[in-house]
């Protein structure tokens, strides 16, 4: 059984994936498995991964096309690694990440939990972007999650714990999150400051290209609901937080409507925000909005 379970879920990535398994190949620290799974690919993936099996350590896993966090879980499902770690196809690991991780959770006696690394971003049009950790002493860990953010790349995670939690598949845009809230719900989440992930920000990624578009906004609407739902979750947050959330998602999915020159779902997206919190309706953006809607 290894240490660490690497998961890398990948679609249509063929000319990036490499690097993401190269970073795995350079760590320092090498007891780990690596498991690519190929979420469907209609291009030569599986002809890329498949040079590097010949170390015993790399497998490729095929599955119908199912996104992210199907690809994740089943990873995870078959992996065997005591924590598990998961590393997105157009990203990549400095070559210290697991000795960086093992070492903390050495230090913590190999308590079950998450520790997570920090992350820097690299755009191909400005310049790079380091992580800030903002201390926030007495707050909740959930709180603190959401207000500093643990980038999936950079995390590990205990077996036990994902034996209990999966991620869910009917979000695409926040699902990583929602799953790290529920864990610190039950299980300690350590931060380790110090920089080992790179996460890269180009044109196909979906921090970049997903968020003009009106599906992007409905599924954070999704993850904001089920968030909304969870009592835990409210007593953690401010008085109507969520609703406030909620009615900023429906402007911001008002306008990719309106980008798409959907006038009638735009309108409709910007009633659901004033619905979602009617202190929208005392805001003179809001006016304006409706105007821009109506006329352009």
């Amino acid at each position: 059984m290894s240490f660490f379970s690497i998961i890398i879920p990948t679609y249509n990535r063929a000319h990036l994936v490499s690097k993401a398994i190269e970073s795995v190949i350079a760590q320092t620290f090498a007891d780990w498995e690596l498991l690519v799974v190929d979420d469907g690919s209609k291009d030569n993936t599986k002809e890329v991964v498949d040079k590097f099996l010949g170390d015993s350590r790399i497998q490729y896993v095929y599955q119908e096309n199912a996104k992210e966090s199907a690809a994740r879980n089943n990873g995870i499902s078959r992996s065997k690694g005591q924590f598990i770690c998961l590393l997105d196809s157009d990203d990549y690991y400095l070559d210290h990440h697991l000795q960086t991780l093992y070492d903390r959770i050495a230090q913590e006696n190999f308590q079950v939990g998450v520790y997570h690394t920090l992350a820097t971003r690299v755009y191909t049009d400005k310049p790079e972007k380091k992580q800030i950790i903002t201390p926030l002493e007495g707050k909740h860990a959930v709180y603190k999650i959401w207000k500093n953010e643990i980038l999936i790349h950079s995390a590990a995670i205990h077996r036990d714990i994902t034996l209990k939690h999966q991620f869910r598949v009917d979000i695409f845009a926040g699902e990583d999150t929602e799953f790290f809230f529920r864990v610190a719900l039950e299980y300690p989440v350590f931060t380790i400051e110090v920089y080992t992930v790179i996460y890269v920000i180009h044109d196909s990624n979906s921090e970049k290209f997903y968020q003009s578009k009106p599906f992007y906004y409905e599924s954070r609407l999704r993850y904001l609901f089920v968030l909304a739902e969870n009592n835990e979750f409210r007593k953690i947050f401010p008085s109507r937080f969520f609703e406030s959330r909620i009615a900023d998602m429906y402007r911001w999915k008002a306008y990719a409507h309106h980008r798409e020159k959907e006038r009638v779902k735009a309108l409709g997206s910007l009633f659901q925000s004033v619905k979602s919190d009617g202190s929208y309706l005392l805001k003179l953006q809001t006016y304006k909005d409706a105007a821009i809607f109506l006329i352009k």
